[in-house]
């Protein structure tokens, strides 16, 4: 049995001799990675790894023994690491070419950390380049940081897995989907993506199938997808904050039977540049969403020519607030008029109201049944617009050359009443 300081001796040497792997044939000086030393060692004293067990220094891999860790340096392999251990760290000087296998497949409960100068590629596999599959009811629990992953088809392969968590991941120069979740009506949930970006993908940047629940993406960034930069399909509980999304060929964001979805400061730019990725021309599409809310969105068409920011279809309950654009655009809102496609309970509030909209805020107040503009429900003939509540204010003759008259909901829940009493719609 060592102590834990000879045990800290022993991984400082290893991580140690992976820096010098990872900088060799450099310039002599402090080595680039000396702040994953600290990195690495923080949470190997967090996870209780440096405490107790028989422990050696050799060269070789693997022979570390430091607790349940494992290092992957120069010459060493990625897959055998994540098939032995829960806890592994990959430096610079890992290459993908030692591996026998094109996709890194983890199916354990697992935290795999990179130096941030890590790549795992696959640039001529068909397959994924990293793979995260389930093949236990016990949950996965994988946790990839600080990670650069090149090629593949998707780059990235979440199936059927609980409790993933990508920090700093970076997925580039994919042949398919950069990041695709699939399958995730098995057991797919609570997913959180932080600080994670996709650029340069042959097909949607981030790519979620229907089923998934609390999906959180926070500081995400996708650039030059082939198809949407966000794509999100039936999932429950969808939460997007700070998010970037540019220059993609299909709609930056693009969103189909989502419940409870919030997306939130997003800064969504020069997208839509493929006019046959649907026919709808919008930085953001929703089709069939209940409980929409977009708020404090940023949009710039830059050279496209796009009729409107957002496109919304058959959504139920959805919520603009505090958009902004810089120019270029038709509308703020859009989407269908007919019966069977209208939105339902579209509320539109102060903030978004922004002169630079040529022809408007809306394109047309029949795109939603029950329209309102910052709390007012408007409409051509408020009788077809039932009030929600009680007191809830109607204006009538609204996007009309006729007098607008202004109404109330009754206590009844029936009718509109005319501020004087004299008239029911």
């Amino acid at each position: 049995m060592t102590d834990e300081s000879e045990r800290i001796q022993q991984l400082e040497q290893r991580i140690e001799q992976l820096e010098q792997e990872a900088t060799r044939g450099s310039s002599a000086g402090s080595s680039p990675t000396s702040s994953t030393r600290r990195q690495m060692l923080g949470a190997l004293s967090v996870g209780g790894l440096l405490l107790g067990g028989a422990g050696t220094a050799a060269a070789a891999p693997y022979d570390d023994d430091l607790g349940s860790a494992r290092f992957v340096g120069e010459g060493e392999s990625l897959q055998d690491a994540v098939n032995k251990s829960n806890l592994v760290f990959v430096t610079s000087a890992y290459d993908s070419s030692v591996e026998e296998v094109d996709t890194i497949e983890i199916d354990r409960e697992i935290t795999v950390m990179g130096d941030g100068n890590t790549y795992i590629d696959n640039p001529g596999g068909s397959g994924p380049a990293v793979e995260i599959v389930s093949k236990s009811e016990r949950p996965n629990a994988v946790s990839l940081q600080n990670l650069s992953i090149r090629g593949g088809d998707p780059g990235l392969l979440i199936e059927d897995t609980k409790f993933c968590e990508l920090s700093n991941v970076h997925v580039r120069e994919t042949s398919g989907h950069g990041i695709a979740v699939r399958n995730p009506s098995l057991s797919t949930n609570s997913m959180d993506l932080y600080h994670t970006s996709v650029q340069d993908s042959s097909d949607d940047g981030i790519y979620i199938e229907g089923g998934a629940h609390s999906t959180n993406l926070f500081g995400v960034r996708t650039l030059f997808a082939g198809g949407h930069g966000v794509n999100i399909n039936g999932s429950h509980a969808v939460n997007m904050m700070g998010c970037q999304v540019e220059d993609s060929q299909g709609y930056g964001l693009r969103m189909e039977g989502l419940s409870a979805a919030n997306v939130y400061g997003a800064y969504v730019e020069g997208n839509k540049q493929d006019t046959g990725l649907g026919s709808e021309s919008a930085e953001i599409y929703a089709e069939s969403c209940y409980g929409l809310s977009i708020d404090s969105a940023y949009g710039n068409p830059l050279n496209n020519s796009l009729r409107s920011f957002i496109y919304l279809k058959g959504c139920r309950t959805a919520t603009v607030h505090g958009t902004r654009i810089k120019g270029g655009y038709s509308y703020l809102v859009d989407g269908p008029t007919q019966s069977g496609d209208q939105n339902r309970r579209l509320d539109v509030y102060r903030g978004t109201h922004y002169p630079g909209y040529s022809d408007g805020v809306v394109s047309d107040p029949d795109i939603a049944k029950r329209l309102r503009s910052n709390g007012v429900v408007v409409a051509k003939n408020i009788g077809d617009a039932n009030g929600q509540h009680p007191g809830e204010i109607g204006v009538h003759n609204a996007y009309t050359n006729d007098t607008p008259e202004f109404y109330v909901w009754d206590d009844s829940g029936e009718n509109w009443v005319s501020y004087d009493g004299t008239t029911t719609r």
